[in-house]
């Protein structure tokens, strides 16, 4: 197969349940032939291999939300790419470091840029670095407690790439992170017992607990918590828990459903045989909760369309930090 025969599609996919020791035969896919050509250029001012990515264009999202790649290449060391199978249409093209850390004494740089393929070969782009972002702050507390001591803070960030980079840590809770390209990143720490509870950027409180990153912040404070909330849950007493169910929480905030950075705010919980489930560690604010049944849990019940129909069903409840809630839930299907 030459490289103008390369197939590439968007994803398409089917659900086929299996259960325990079943099997299952008559699976076909059936895949077209279309004709995929090839992106070539060169970053300008490589100083190191750097990995070249060609992302879908999503609306309302950053294009790394996409876990999925068109194509993929590495630079050579003049910084020259090749991707080859890449179909017609718009895309981006995401010039993003290859480990966690550049080179000894090097910057992260980072590029993007807009890529039309029509029914030809896209050749000849010239793509220029940007010098990567930083994000300075301070760690704060919901509840100051002198017996915590910040110089034990560890700050990392799960960069928008999906390395992870630790923070550089000064006095008194000050910390700084380099080498950030554009996207959504996410804080943690090491701290035990305590958890990351909001961000505020310039004094006002973000709805998100990941920062969206497109140039230097310098004003961004950690607010950390020991009291986060926990719901423990219920089916009604005539449900029967032996069937498949599944116990689901997701923030109330419908503007953070298009928002790959909430995706924490999204999660599931096991039903015990009771009919009792529970949720731990669940930040102060307002959430659905919903009990699904279904033989396997369709992992598209984040996206928004599916979160709006199971906001429907669910049972809205607000929670604040330290908080116990009590609910109970009845059960919905798909479709009903």
């Amino acid at each position: 197969m030459s490289i103008k025969q390369l197939i590439f599609l968007q994803s398409h996919a089917e659900i086929v349940s299996v259960r325990s020791g079943e099997n299952l035969a008559g699976v076909n896919i059936s895949v077209p032939d279309i004709p995929g050509y090839t992106v070539s250029g060169q970053v300008i001012g490589a100083a190191g291999p750097l990995i070249v990515r060609l992302k879908r264009i999503l609306l309302n999202e950053d294009p790394l939300s996409d876990p999925f790649d068109v194509a993929r290449s590495e630079t050579t060391p003049s910084g020259r790419f090749v991707l080859p199978g890449v179909p017609s249409g718009d895309f981006t093209l995401v010039v993003s470091p290859r480990g966690p850390s550049p080179p000894a004494g090097a910057a992260v740089m980072w590029a993007r840029a807009s890529v039309t393929v029509g029914m030809s070969d896209v050749g000849s782009l010239s793509i220029p670095l940007n010098r990567g972002m930083s994000v300075k702050g301070r760690v704060a507390f919901e509840e100051p407690d002198p017996s915590i001591k910040t110089a034990k803070l560890l700050v990392f960030v799960n960069r928008a790439d999906g390395n992870t980079i630790g923070a550089t840590m000064g006095n008194e809770g000050t910390f700084t992170v380099d080498g950030l390209i554009p996207g959504i990143h996410r804080f943690f720490l090491n701290m035990q017992g305590m958890s990351l509870a909001w961000l505020e950027l310039r004094g006002k409180r973000l709805s998100s607990r990941d920062l969206n990153v497109d140039s230097d912040i310098e004003d961004l404070r950690l607010v950390l918590t020991k009291k986060l909330g926990r719901i423990d849950g219920r089916l009604p007493s005539t449900a029967d828990p032996r069937r498949p169910l599944h116990a689901l929480l997701f923030t109330a905030q419908r503007s953070d459903w298009n928002d790959a950075s909430t995706d924490t705010l999204r999660t599931r919980s096991v039903i015990c045989e009771t009919g009792r489930f529970s949720f731990s560690q669940v930040p102060a604010g307002e959430y659905f909760v919903a009990v699904l049944a279904d033989e396997i849990l369709d992992p598209r019940w984040k996206d928004p369309e599916n979160l709006a129909r199971l906001a429907a069903g669910s049972v809205r409840l607000a929670i604040g930090s330290g908080d116990i809630r009590q609910v109970t839930v009845p059960e919905m299907v798909w479709g009903k």
